[in-house]
């Protein structure tokens, strides 16, 4: 048989299905696994948000249950961070390789403020107002926060949440 001036003989026929078989079979194994992925990080970034909405409820979006007396709400979010701590762990797999990195930055920042987002201190000092000043690494800075506290709460979750992408 002659194709596109080429002679081709039986062998040659035979050869050349079973590889183009072969190459289809590869291709829509190859879509068939990238579904099943974006099903699997779909259904992980749900249960992220809802877990993490859930954890976080009367707080975020909307703070209808911020305790009055705002140093409280250093112990409100401590006793709710085992609970998201799990789902982070749970849910960081799930991130691009690349952006991993950036989820790290964000839970951090959440847990310790932007000063602190490299660093290993836990604290939630930065969702309660307060203003000061003071010298660090040489350099005098000051704060003021009693405006932003809140605002910076939603952001530090809101950040974090958008590792999700609602699919």
């Amino acid at each position: 048989m002659n194709l596109i001036g080429i002679d081709l003989n039986g062998t040659d026929l035979w050869l050349l299905a079973i590889a183009g078989t072969a190459g289809t079979w590869l291709v829509l194994h190859k879509l068939s696994v990238e579904r099943d992925k974006r099903s699997r990080y779909a259904a992980a970034c749900g249960k992220f948000r809802t877990e993490v909405l859930a954890a976080l409820m009367g707080l975020y979006p909307s703070p209808v249950e911020w305790p009055e007396d705002k140093i409280a709400i250093i112990n409100v979010l401590k006793t709710r961070l085992p609970m998201l701590q799990a789902t982070v762990a749970e849910f960081r797999p799930h991130v691009s390789f690349w952006e991993r990195w950036l989820f790290d930055i964000a839970w951090r920042r959440y847990l310790n403020g932007e000063r602190w987002a490299y660093g290993t201190r836990q604290d939630y000092w930065q969702y309660e107002p307060h203003t000061g000043e003071g010298i660090s690494d040489g350099k005098r800075y000051s704060h003021d926060n009693r405006l932003t506290y809140q605002q910076d709460f939603k952001q530090n979750v809101a950040r974090l949440l958008s590792y999700a992408k609602e699919t």
